[in-house]
């Protein structure tokens, strides 16, 4: 193998594809498109207060008034808290059962679809002793108001059942108090705070390089093919061996890549990303939970090792770990060992299948047409069937 020729042909496939107007406006398409969705999440959060009028049909004569005033109590408190949003504003407005209780919600559906109210809410007794309460929206996303609203009910309801009992109603608060978590990640230059903004840009970054390993992929794929329907290659490959063009291709078109990612680390670093991954670890911008994998629930489990090895894997998932936890040196060693490894290999296989398919047309080549191609030797066996040269 030349290396002098691999390098020409790096040479050639990265000036090619970084001097075009396309690599720049993607380039810089994809961050601003990443900060638009971070303003959009942040200005809907932000607006996800308002007004919200809830007619409340209390079947027990007993939670209306408690309700009311916990949510006002909530609202305040809210209000008080800086960079939360502005909060919802609740307008209640207490409704008897007129008839049945079947009219009454008719009589409140309509008044609903006509935009009178936003919200009906029955309490039920005989709900209420299954721990259920019934809330009729049109909309059943506002995860936001629906939460507040869920949580004053049960701190009504608690403090309700504490004071039957003969218990202090200021018991109720105290019980309903959760423990707030410090979390510190463990490293060998000591402890420092995580609040997860690592792991967010982590996982940012690593859905960057997914989506990019399938568009600099389907680059390879199809510069080979623009090549062999212009039979340009067949010029090619008289000067260079298909192995060392399929080689250049593949490190070419992946530096390609690497300057991308470099360009996006600057921008992100100068946009202070991890500050704007607080925002959403912290909860300020209303994003809900996101299920982890298993590399993300035990970073240095079987799974997790096995996944950040394997080199269909390991370029992202290594890559998570190392932000996520810290792993034995020797197993990152191993990784990029194995990785390095793969690549020539699969080069190398490429590069046969290359040789043999970039001069064949007509009919699609079977698995076991290919697998002979990967095995032929120019010179010391027959050609191996394939398509049909025209």
């Amino acid at each position: 193998m030349s290396w002098k020729k691999v390098f020409a042909v790096i040479r050639r496939e990265y000036l090619e594809r970084v001097r075009t107007k396309a690599f720049w406006i993607g380039t810089f398409l994809v961050p601003i498109f990443f900060l638009g969705y971070i303003a959009i999440n942040i200005a809907s959060f932000k607006k996800s207060g308002g007004e919200r009028r809830v007619a409340v049909v209390d079947m027990t004569g007993r939670l209306y008034q408690p309700l009311a005033r916990d949510l006002v109590e909530r609202e305040e408190k809210v209000k008080k808290d800086a960079g939360r949003g502005q909060g919802v504003h609740w307008v209640l407005e207490a409704r008897p059962v007129s008839g049945s209780l079947e009219q009454t919600k008719e009589t409140l559906r309509r008044e609903v679809l006509g935009k009178k109210l936003n919200v009906y809410l029955i309490l039920d007794p005989a709900l209420l002793e299954k721990s259920q309460v019934q809330y009729y929206s049109v909309t059943v996303s506002e995860f936001v108001a629906m939460s507040q609203l869920e949580r004053a009910v049960n701190h009504i309801l608690l403090k309700e059942k504490i004071e039957r009992r003969g218990l202090p109603p200021e018991l109720s608060s105290e019980l309903e108090k959760r423990i707030d978590l410090k979390t510190l990640k463990v490293t060998a230059k000591g402890s420092t705070e995580e609040k997860g903004a690592g792991i967010f840009a982590a996982m940012i970054f690593m859905i960057l390089m997914y989506t990019t390993f399938f568009m600099y992929g389907f680059q390879n794929l199809r510069g080979v093919i623009e090549e062999k329907t212009s039979r340009i290659v067949e010029l090619i490959i008289a000067s260079v061996r298909p192995t060392e063009l399929m080689l250049g291709k593949i490190v070419g078109i992946g530096c390609v890549g690497l300057t991308q990612y470099l360009i996006w680390s600057l921008i992100a670093a100068n946009l202070s990303l991890p500050g704007v991954a607080g925002m959403v670890a912290a909860g300020e911008m209303g994003v809900p939970t996101i299920p982890v994998s298993a590399v993300l629930n035990n970073p240095n489990g079987p799974v997790a090792t096995f996944v950040s090895l394997f080199p269909l894997t390991s370029p992202l998932m290594m890559f998570l770990r190392t932000a996520v936890a810290e792993p034995p040196v020797w197993q990152v060693a191993l990784s990029m060992v194995i990785l390095a490894l793969s690549t020539v290999a699969m080069a190398w296989i490429a590069g046969r299948i290359y040789r043999v398919g970039i001069l064949m047309y007509g009919k699609k080549p079977t698995i076991p047409e290919i697998l002979r191609w990967v095995r032929y030797k120019p010179g010391q066996a027959p050609q191996p069937a394939a398509a049909k040269a025209t």
